[in-house]
């Protein structure tokens, strides 16, 4: 293998070497880590008392998405190798002896987990309607599916993980059709999920089998009750307040969903035609490496009470620059 990757070109351009996904993240994490603390100030001391039966669900949903933004984004850094189950970890991770395979790990279940959080949020949504006869009323039931959901997401994850792979045989399967991949290849760094993608599906249907048809049952049942065949007996007033939580709810799930698109899109291209790009794997990391900020301007954008506590620390900035120069000319007067 070292022979082969001897005959290579040293030629490797900045993006698709492993300096573009070390710069970027570490960029996004500069930014994104005072945007993210300031949100979890908004949620805890800036939420409305409309907004309170929901402040648990928003609180939660926002932890798992900075958790996934730090994982990411320092701890690992992946530098994925795809068509390939494959990726060389960069992050801090590696530093402190957390295993490459467990990395990759803990970035599966944690979306997993958001994904099981977004569904108690809509589960919050879906049983605050009085009228509606199939919300949750029983807390033990509404712990069960928690628990249920969580469960789900942190155990199916794990079996392609305890199959025994060789290393040695997966880097010569590679090399055999992409012969000249980055250095970090070859390193302790390089780990895989599996080298059985079928294992691996089964396990991620499972997944999607008991997720996805609640989230789609509590959505379109909860749209369906208030916007399609709203109760009377509830005030004008008070559904346009549902309604209007309710699509800033969907705007803060469904925005930063769709950045992920394409990702996905292009993994299942590559996997599907063999296609090796080493430029363009790292401009996935990087647009994944975006979801946690997306998701955390989403929060404070889409629900008006952050928003407008967001405004009004420009507007007293401006106001406060405003006097300050008023007094200053004023003394040179």
């Amino acid at each position: 293998m070292l022979t082969r990757y001897s005959n290579c070109s040293d030629s490797e351009s900045f993006f698709g070497s492993s300096r573009y996904p070390l710069v970027f993240t570490h960029l996004v994490t500069m930014i994104s880590v005072p945007v993210s603390i300031y949100a979890f100030y908004c949620v805890i001391y800036v939420t409305p008392r409309n907004m309170q039966k929901a402040k648990k669900h928003l609180f939660n949903i926002h932890f798992w998405t900075m958790a996934f933004d730090l994982i990411f984004n320092v701890l690992i850094i992946p530098m994925i190798f795809l068509p390939t189950a494959s990726t060389a970890t960069l992050g801090y991770g590696y530093d402190i002896g957390i295993p490459p395979r467990f990395q990759i790990y803990l970035i599966q279940a944690i979306v997993c987990v958001i994904t099981s959080a977004i569904i108690g949020m809509f589960e919050n949504r879906f049983s605050s309607i009085s009228t509606n006869k199939f919300r949750i009323r029983q807390n033990w039931i509404r712990f069960l599916i928690y628990f249920l959901d969580y469960s789900v997401a942190c155990i199916t994850v794990i079996p392609p993980y305890l199959k025994s792979i060789n290393l040695d045989e997966i880097r010569s399967n590679f090399l055999q059709i992409f012969p000249c991949p980055p250095a970090e290849f070859f390193t302790d760094r390089f780990g895989v999920v599996t080298d059985d993608a079928s294992y691996a599906t089964i396990f991620m249907s499972i997944q999607t089998v008991f997720l996805l048809p609640q989230g789609a049952f509590f959505t379109s049942y909860t749209t369906y009750l208030l916007v399609i065949r709203p109760s009377r007996s509830v005030s004008e007033s008070t559904r346009k307040m549902q309604v209007t939580f309710l699509i800033a709810v969907y705007s803060q799930c469904f925005i930063p969903l769709t950045l992920l698109m394409l990702p996905v899109c292009y993994i299942w291209f590559s996997a599907w035609t063999q296609y090796y790009n080493a430029a363009n794997n790292n401009h996935i990391v990087a647009m994944v490496s975006l979801h946690g900020f997306l998701s955390t301007l989403c929060l404070l954008i889409v629900h008006k009470p952050y928003r407008n506590h967001f405004i009004s620390i420009f507007k007293a900035k401006a106001k406060s620059t405003m006097a300050v120069s008023g007094v200053t000319s004023t003394s040179f007067n």
